[in-house]
């Protein structure tokens, strides 16, 4: 026997009416929104395209291949967010609080498992101290 895709969905899913492709978005419920959390999103997005912009230049002349061998220096004062959570954010290796927007290569080793470059990596491949610990558990 041979089947075609077609039929093999159908065997599946017999409504053609319950497509996941046809279904539309939910309406949300307005008491969902949150000026505040809405405000703060969009600050850390605006900081997070200026923090790339800074990087573009840097990958365009091959200095580093990936954001995540930035190291960044921010004015950390005005996020809603610390720095150890704004690298998280802007997949960067590490920020630091400065007056202004700076980019340079870090030094660090790229863990085996989440790709970071961490100063607690001692050599490329090896854990960092949180991937370690979650593969520990």
């Amino acid at each position: 026997l041979v089947f075609t895709a077609e039929e093999i969905w159908q065997s599946r899913f017999p409504d053609a009416n319950d497509s996941i492709h046809l279904k539309v978005w939910p309406e949300v419920d307005g008491g969902w929104s949150d000026e505040a959390l809405a405000a703060k999103w969009a600050d850390i997005r605006t900081a997070r395209i200026s923090v790339t912009e800074a990087i573009e230049p840097l990958r365009r002349e091959k200095t580093i291949r990936s954001s995540l061998e930035a190291e960044v220096t921010y004015p950390l004062a005005d996020l809603p967010v610390d720095a150890d959570e704004f690298a998280e954010l802007c997949i960067v290796a590490g920020v630091t609080d400065g007056n202004e927007i700076k980019v340079t290569k870090t030094g660090h080793h790229k863990c085996g498992r989440c790709w970071r470059l961490l100063p607690d990596v001692e050599e490329d491949g090896a854990l960092c101290d949180r991937c370690d610990e979650v593969l520990s558990a």
